[in-house]
Parts: C-alpha cells; sequence; structure tokens
C-alpha cells in the first residue's frame, strides 16, 4: 500500500493544480485513513479526513466557477436570464474563509470578472495569472489571457485609452511564455495578430510593431500571412503618416471576412480623411452606410460602433467643406459629444481631428 501510494503521490505532484488534482488527493486521503483503520483499528480521525473535506471544497469550487463562468458566458450571449444556483452562498464562503487555495482564488476572480466587470477583480486575476501559470495548461493559459484582454477592450471601448498599456503588457506577457495560440500546433489567432500590432501601433511604439510583424507573421495561417501583413503595414504606416505607403499596403489587403471589410473600410476612410481626398471620401461614407443597412452578419452592437464613427466622420467632412456658419460652436458641440459618446470606433482619433479644428479656429 504504502509503496503504491507513494508512486500516486509522486505522480500527483508532477501535475497541475486543476479540479481533478484536488479530486484524486482527496481520495488519497480517505484511502489512508481506510488504511490507518484496518492497521490499527482506532477509528479516531488523525487528520486525514480533515484533509480530504478541504481538498473536497477546493475541488468543488473551482468545478462551480468553471462550469458557471460558461453558463455566465451563455447569459451574455443569448440573453438567457437564469439564476446561479447557491451563487450566493458560494461567495460568501469565499469572502468570510481565510483558508482557500490560490488556484481557486484565480477561477473565482476569473468569474467574477466577468460577472461584475469590475476593476479589483480584473487586477486580482492579473496578479493570480502570474502566480499560478505553473499550474494550468497552455490551453486554459491562452484562455485566461484572452478574458483580460476582453476586460481592457471593453474599457476602451467605453474611452478609457489608458488600457492600451494594459494590453501591451498581456500581450508582451502572452508572448514572452510563447502563448501566442491555444496549442503548441496552432496557428496565431489573426484577430489578436492583428489586435497585438495595433496595440503597439497606437502608443506609437514602432519599432516593436515593426519587430513583432516581422516576428509573429511566420506563425500565422499560411493562407492568410501575408493579408494580414498588408493590413498590419497599412495600419503601421498610417500612424506613422507615411500615406502613401499605408495606401500601397491597403490596396494589396483582400477582404476575406465581414470583419476584414470593417478593418479595410476604417483605415480607407482615414486615410481619405488625412490626405484630403474628400469626394472619394463621402463616396466611401455612402458605401459604409449601405454596408451596415444590408449585412445580416454584423451584431448589433458592432452596427451601432460602426454607424457612431461614420456619423462623426461625416460631420468632420462638413466641417472642412465650410457647410457649417458659425465652425468654432458646431466643432465644441460635436466635440463635447464624441467625448460623451460609449462604443465607438476610433473615438481618439477622430477627437484628435476636432482637436485640431477646435485649435484652428
Amino acid at each position: 500500500f504504502k509503496k503504491n501510494l507513494k508512486n500516486a503521490e509522486d505522480l500527483l505532484n508532477g501535475k497541475k493544480k486543476n479540479d481533478i488534482y484536488f479530486r484524486y488527493k482527496m481520495e488519497l486521503e480517505l484511502l489512508k485513513f481506510n488504511f490507518h483503520i484496518k492497521k490499527t483499528g482506532v477509528t479516531e480521525k488523525p487528520g486525514f479526513e480533515q484533509n480530504a473535506g478541504k481538498l473536497f471544497i477546493s475541488y468543488l469550487l473551482i468545478k462551480f466557477f468553471k462550469i458557471n463562468y460558461n453558463n455566465l458566458v451563455d447569459m451574455i450571449n443569448y440573453g438567457k436570464i437564469e439564476n446561479i444556483t447557491f451563487l450566493d452562498e458560494v461567495l460568501n464562503f469565499i469572502n468570510k474563509s481565510t483558508e482557500i487555495e490560490p488556484i481557486v482564488l484565480l477561477y473565482y476572480n476569473k468569474f467574477m470578472l466577468l460577472y461584475k466587470e469590475n476593476e479589483t477583480y480584473y487586477r486580482n486575476f492579473k496578479s493570480l495569472i502570474k502566480q499560478q501559470i505553473h499550474n494550468l495548461d497552455r490551453k486554459e493559459i491562452y484562455h485566461t489571457y484572452i478574458n483580460l484582454l476582453n476586460f481592457c477592450y471593453g474599457k476602451i471601448a467605453s474611452g478609457e485609452w489608458n488600457y492600451y498599456n494594459d494590453l501591451f503588457e498581456i500581450y508582451n506577457e502572452m508572448l514572452s511564455n510563447n502563448i501566442y495560440s491555444s496549442s503548441e500546433k496552432s496557428y496565431f489567432d489573426t484577430v489578436h495578430f492583428r489586435l497585438a500590432a495595433e496595440t503597439g501601433i497606437k502608443l506609437r511604439k514602432f519599432d516593436w510593431s515593426k519587430r513583432f510583424i516581422e516576428q509573429y507573421s511566420g506563425k500565422l495561417n499560411p493562407e492568410l500571412r501575408q493579408n494580414e501583413v498588408n493590413i498590419a503595414y497599412a495600419n503601421y504606416f498610417f500612424m506613422k503618416k507615411n500615406y502613401d505607403k499605408s495606401q500601397n499596403f491597403l490596396a494589396q489587403a483582400h477582404i476575406k471576412t465581414v470583419y476584414d471589410k470593417i478593418y479595410i473600410y476604417i483605415i480607407q476612410s482615414m486615410l481619405y480623411y488625412e490626405m484630403k481626398q474628400f469626394e472619394p471620401l463621402i463616396s466611401e461614407i455612402d458605401t459604409i452606410r449601405h454596408f451596415i443597412s444590408n449585412d445580416k452578419i454584423l451584431s448589433i452592437e458592432i452596427r451601432n460602433t460602426f454607424q457612431k464613427y461614420i456619423k462623426y466622420l461625416n460631420e468632420l467632412v462638413k466641417l472642412n467643406s465650410n457647410e457649417q456658419t458659425d465652425k468654432y460652436l458646431a466643432i465644441n458641440r460635436l466635440k463635447k459629444s464624441l467625448i460623451s459618446e460609449k462604443g465607438i470606433l476610433e473615438k481618439q482619433w477622430l477627437l484628435e481631428k476636432f482637436t485640431g479644428m477646435e485649435n484652428n479656429n
């Protein structure tokens, strides 16, 4: 028994501390207790059952937060309204207990971040990932980082641009841990390749962005690679104000998904504006309006953010064409309206354009 027990414990000690780990540790403690009774005939608790109870609670809590995190995602995505059974009791237990395993707290903060979208849970979750990364497998690490990124993108959409610094930190952490995909055999996800490059570019970390594009484009699906490189460099040279180069790369990009179309429309419309090509820009705005109205794939959220972008871009065009009689008042009114706007594409760029006009009037 003791030989096999040691072999089992050695095997477990080399495993990640997930829900299965705690379940097997609990079962070993119960086996120890049963062996103790058979050997000694003494039924007093020598600590085995108490240890098994603590291990069972850790197993149960991780399982609870895993299952209900997925339920919460479904509720958010599909508009389901359901009560999570025992949630209040479990949260009260977590808040009162002083002996919660750190890995349990990671799953707790992950759940609460989605449930409450609270800054405290975000900071706790972010810190616990660094502490507990060795207890997570690659797939779980990857999706854990995605949770952090989604929180930051939500904050940025509401106008909190300081979260671009957090995004940059998270992407660097992912890359330093070689977690650019959910498995070693998977390609770099095109969405996050594009967003990581964009994060560096928006922060004007041009050297980092160029190195990133060069180094990690080779990890993209070969069928999509060149298109992503073209889009990344179109964005890169746009931010460097080299509009001709940006236009050249954009002209080589191909629309493969509806979201490619949105991305390309936005860069193209900003390029037209910066190059003061207002006639093609007016035509582009009209094209985008038809696209928003007719496309059935776009979610309501994306449709709304895109419509807001077009609304303010169109106002910029009007101001440039002298259609407004009192420009300063119009600029000031639109700028105030834009500042209070939530969920709008390229809000920072739009504000820069209104601020520039305000200073010139």
